[in-house]
């Protein structure tokens, strides 16, 4: 069906809807707001309650431990005691303890926020580059420095080795934001990736993009040549993958563009870290990532698929190290 006959069908089904006099008022308010609000501006790409409060203890808590590591002291703190007050105190004494405990790390609770793509209120928290990171740290940096500073630029890498060594920012604001549950689970997913365009004087301006998957296995054997066209199709995953803007009604579409803005410039997210989740995430897509786990040789502890592209550098570190040009 070519454009113009695919409008007249769509106004007539308009027309016939509003005629048919089954209409509530309140169906009539929610479709006059879709049709008269201003559309977001889309880049189109060139290629293809409780957990709320969970992760916010945990946020608070991992904000005091940032602490007591950057200082040295009160380390008895890391104890379980210490802990089950965490997940169980008032939250109003809690934050403002973890305030006063942690002012040099100037964290943001984001406690009044909204979901960052849809506007959702009670948002999850997030973390652009997983907080367990830290815990593997010295091998995620080194292979920062042996690929990514071969495939893209010493430079960059440097600047991220610096990133990543400080966890005064890994736990901070600048590596957060805030997103609606549904989203930051397909985000985990590697359904969806926040693409970096340019970095602002309060903020940076990203683009949604909805990620299609390939479907090798991770050690599967490929010709270098493939044309990823032919083989990236969408997330094997049941029902629909998609959300709608709540504050005007319209879809989410891949090419979205978000500006990702604060007043206050120590909570402003980092732009390097926003890139590195980017080229992760789509490293991810690229290498069957989704599939991993279908895969009987591989760790199924490997799920998060930041964490399979980073595996997958550190074997090319190993490849790179064993061979003599």
């Amino acid at each position: 069906m070519d454009s113009d006959a695919h409008r007249q069908e769509l106004h007539q089904l308009c027309v016939d809807f509003i005629a048919s006099g089954r209409v509530s008022e309140e169906i009539l308010d929610a479709l006059r707001m879709f049709v008269t609000s201003d559309l977001r501006p889309l880049i189109k790409p060139t290629y293809t309650s409780g957990v709320k409060e969970i992760e916010e203890r945990q946020f608070l808590g991992r904000s005091i431990q940032t602490a007591v590591e950057n200082y040295g002291e009160l380390d008895q703190i890391l104890r379980p005691a210490f802990w089950r007050l965490v997940m169980t105190a008032p939250l109003v004494p809690l934050r403002s303890f973890a305030v006063e405990f942690s002012k040099a790390n100037r964290i943001s609770f984001m406690e009044d926020g909204f979901c960052v793509l849809c506007g959702r209120a009670n948002p999850s928290v997030c973390h652009i580059i997983p907080f367990s990171v830290t815990r593997r740290k010295n091998r995620f940096i080194s292979a920062i420095k042996t690929i990514l500073g071969t495939f893209w630029s010493p430079e960059r890498a440097s600047r991220l080795r610096d990133i990543l060594s400080d966890n005064a920012v890994i736990d901070s604001a600048r590596n957060m934001l805030c997103l609606e549950p549904q989203l930051h689970y397909w985000w985990g997913l590697g359904y969806l990736a926040l693409e970096p365009l340019e970095e602002l004087p309060n903020g940076s301006r990203v683009r949604l993009r909805w990620l299609t998957q390939t479907r090798f296995t991770v050690r599967e054997k490929i010709d270098l040549g493939t044309d990823p066209r032919d083989h990236l199709v969408q997330p094997s995953a049941t029902g629909v993958v998609g959300m709608r803007d709540l504050r005007t009604g319209r879809p989410l579409l891949d090419g979205s563009i978000f500006e990702l803005t604060t007043q206050d410039l120590t909570t402003k997210d980092s732009h390097e870290l926003l890139q590195l989740q980017w080229d992760l995430l789509k490293t991810a897509a690229m290498c069957g990532a989704a599939e991993a786990a279908d895969d009987p040789s591989w760790d199924p502890e490997a799920e998060d698929p930041q964490y399979v592209a980073e595996q997958e550098l550190l074997e090319l570190e190993e490849e790179a190290k064993g061979t003599n040009y």
